[in-house]
């Protein structure tokens, strides 16, 4: 609910005191740590969508509790789960500010990498920012399109109770 920028300082300090600066490991908790709440909140109206009557139905047969959620529950709320995923990796792989921050050299993101390029070759055609926008994205499209066929039913299936 408030601006990222308020906590890069304490960020920065934390992760200097902990060895963590320019690592995978300080990106990815950070990023899990921004994202996870995002996600629970999101996969909230998916999992109580889900009728009470259909785990009480797979517990008279014979599933333990956890069979039902493996077998029941995660197949119903599958398309909710590859939304919040687009999503999460969509926020995770565009996110700038705390990669400038916490990364120097060895563990950039894509939009560090793509400004380091674009800031050292001093006459970059069009075709070429052209082609390294492209390549960017590409990743990006490809899980999209994978996964088409979930996304669309998970991004409206909890909007609606």
């Amino acid at each position: 609910m408030f601006p990222s920028a308020l906590l890069a300082i304490p960020i920065l300090v934390m992760y200097r005191e902990m060895n963590l600066l320019d690592t995978h490991v300080a990106l990815i908790s950070l990023y899990t740590a921004f994202n996870i709440p995002f996600a629970v909140w999101m996969l909230t109206n998916f999992v109580r969508g889900i009728p009470v009557e259909i785990e009480e139905r797979a517990l008279i047969d014979g599933c333990s509790r956890l069979g039902a959620v493996f077998r029941i529950v995660l197949p119903l709320v599958a398309p909710g789960l590859v939304g919040v995923f687009v999503l999460m990796l969509a926020f995770s792989w565009n996110e700038y500010f705390f990669a400038l921050i916490l990364t120097f050299g060895r563990s950039v993101t894509v939009p560090i990498f793509v400004q380091n390029q674009l800031n050292s070759a001093q006459n970059l055609g069009w075709w070429n920012v052209a082609a390294i926008g492209i390549s960017s994205f590409l990743p990006l499209a490809v899980v999209a399109l994978l996964l088409e066929r979930y996304i669309q039913r998970g991004l409206t299936m909890g909007a609606v109770k």
